[in-house]
């Protein structure tokens, strides 16, 4: 329950300007409004929006709500306010509950300490180099080569911080005999990125057969790779020059199986995702 309970935040968090206009303020309940204003990480422009969002969820009904006003705004982060949109703010609020005091008894000393840090969403700038063509067959390559290919990658950026370095981001877990690897594909979006790696099965050089395997690491968790446990139609295992991208939380893949283009796409946001084809 409390992992579902971090999730929710995570998604309100991130969504939430998409989120409040769509809201019914009338029907929306104090803890969900408090929940939202003890968020640490959401994805705002400015502390003025929950400034706004206090103010218009009061306006619903207001002879009910205007009692919790004040805990509501000690829950607003004033000191990434800035004094005119406060000021005018809370004019507006005093004249509409004809309040000449209400201004007094919120603690506006707030606005001038920065201990309480502005609400944002971690910024990672992510960069997959792919394989260029002339490097592209794997098979040419030997183990210690393609160990230090996938481990140069993927590189990571902090844009939070400043003057932060490149940073190398590991690779998923792909086993001891990377000579069997044919074809490496990468996509991402969001906070997700994947790795799509196709291998050779059997002992034999010219095998016909393969398995193909999605790798995918969320990046607001502590970076780490889990590997798709969904089906796949045994022809997604015979794509070659496969590519691949991720938009609309949907995972696509394209490639050629003997000469044909094939596509095929999985969808996370289904209530049991599954492989399709188009």
């Amino acid at each position: 329950m409390e992992q579902l309970t971090e999730a929710s935040k995570l998604f309100v968090g991130y969504h939430l300007t998409d989120l409040l206009p769509e809201l019914s303020l009338v029907d929306t309940s104090l803890d969900f409004v408090r929940m939202v204003l003890s968020l640490e990480m959401a994805k705002i422009s400015n502390e003025s929006l929950m400034l706004d969002f206090i103010w218009d969820w009061v306006k619903c009904d207001l002879e009910t709500r205007k009692e919790v006003m004040k805990q509501l705004f000690a829950l607003v982060r004033i000191n990434h306010v800035s004094e005119k949109k406060l000021k005018k703010k809370l004019k507006k609020i005093e004249k509409r509950l004809n309040l000449s005091d209400f201004s007094s008894s919120i603690d506006l000393s707030r606005r001038i300490l920065p201990l309480v840090p502005a609400r944002s969403w971690p910024q990672l700038m992510v960069l997959c180099d792919s394989l260029a063509s002339s490097d592209s067959d794997l098979q040419e390559l030997s183990f210690a080569d393609i160990k230090q290919l996938l481990n140069q990658m993927i590189t990571t950026k902090d844009l939070e911080s400043e003057n932060s370095p490149w940073e190398s981001l590991s690779p998923p877990c792909l086993g001891v005999n990377l000579e069997v690897f044919q074809e490496i594909a990468f996509a991402g979006g969001g906070d997700s990125i994947f790795v799509i790696v196709k291998k050779q099965l059997g002992e034999e050089e010219e095998s016909d057969e393969f398995e193909l395997t999605v790798w995918m690491n969320d990046l607001r968790q502590q970076p780490s790779w889990s590997k798709l446990s969904q089906h796949q139609p045994s022809e997604v295992h015979q794509m070659s020059n496969i590519r691949a991208h991720f938009c609309w939380n949907i995972l696509f893949l394209t490639g050629d199986i003997r000469g044909s283009s094939v596509g095929y796409f999985l969808d996370l946001c289904s209530y049991e995702p599954e492989w399709r084809q188009w």
